[in-house]
């Protein structure tokens, strides 16, 4: 069985393809299975409705007139849904890894999807971009949270 790889470590794509993982031996010299194609591709994509491997020309459900058009959106979509929601397209994760940067004068709030929060392991707290480094949250006079 060939596998698949996922760029951002997470099973849900943001594309109707995906490309086959390019360690698997098996995969050298698959055909488009494009019906007017045949193509001999040694990098081919897997159509996640269809299930079929496409060349880099019919790996869209469109170009290669998909039997089963938008069923990985749907499932997808179903799979959102199933995850426990704050409303506005977060999740309840989302909401419980927010908290304010730890520098007492910055307001930033770190842990969302456009301001990632960074850990510092000598002072166990999160920062914002701006404060990430030791010298700029003034660590070496800190306590760290948890220690005894």
């Amino acid at each position: 069985p060939a596998t698949m790889s996922s760029p951002s470590g997470s099973a849900a794509q943001e594309t109707s393809y995906i490309m086959r993982d390019k360690a698997d031996a098996a995969l050298v010299g698959k055909h488009c299975q494009y019906e007017y194609c045949n193509q001999l591709d040694f990098l081919p994509f897997l159509c996640q409705s269809c299930t079929k491997t496409f060349c880099l020309d019919h790996r869209t459900e469109s170009s290669h007139k998909c039997a089963n058009p938008g069923a990985w959106a749907e499932r997808k979509r179903q799979a959102n849904l199933a995850k426990p929601s704050i409303g506005q397209g977060r999740t309840l994760r989302d909401k419980v890894s927010e908290k304010p940067c730890s520098s007492p004068e910055c307001k930033t709030v770190v842990g969302t999807s456009l301001t990632p929060g960074v850990h510092c392991d000598s002072c166990n707290r999160d920062y914002c971009l701006k404060h990430r480094l030791k010298e700029d949250h003034n660590c070496k006079n800190l306590v760290p949270i948890g220690a005894r």
